[in-house]
């Protein structure tokens, strides 16, 4: 199952008739359902905050863009390559400081092309 959004609540100014009552009723225990789904995947820990990214290589830094990063992300690499788990122990990788939808990755300049990781975007 795939990370989904919530709905923004049903909402009614005017005072509704009965009819109406029970329509705006069916749409709040809907939304509630909703709500109650996309809680109990977040406590699952399926999060929609998650990518892959792999190296540039023969460059010295590679762009990640995302719409969820912003001014203060915090993302977090997993290497899913030999290559990337050495450009991680190597001490050569770091991050210049977030922006709005991109972050850029500083490594090794080198031909390597498997150096892919997922990560992870908090905040």
């Amino acid at each position: 199952m795939s990370f989904r959004t919530l709905d923004t609540p049903p909402s009614s100014t005017a005072t509704p008739s009965l009819p109406a009552l029970a329509g705006i009723i069916g749409k709040i225990l809907l939304w509630l359902g909703q709500a109650r789904d996309v809680v109990n995947n977040i406590m699952r820990g399926k999060l929609n905050c998650t990518g892959a990214v792999t190296l540039a290589a023969g460059a010295a830094a590679t762009t990640l863009s995302d719409a969820l990063i912003g001014g203060g992300s915090v993302v977090l690499l997993q290497p899913t390559s030999a290559n990337a788990a050495a450009e991680l122990g190597n001490g050569t990788l770091y991050f210049d400081a977030p922006g709005a939808g991109s972050v850029a990755i500083r490594h090794a300049n080198n031909a390597q092309t498997d150096r892919s990781f997922n990560y992870v975007v908090i905040g």
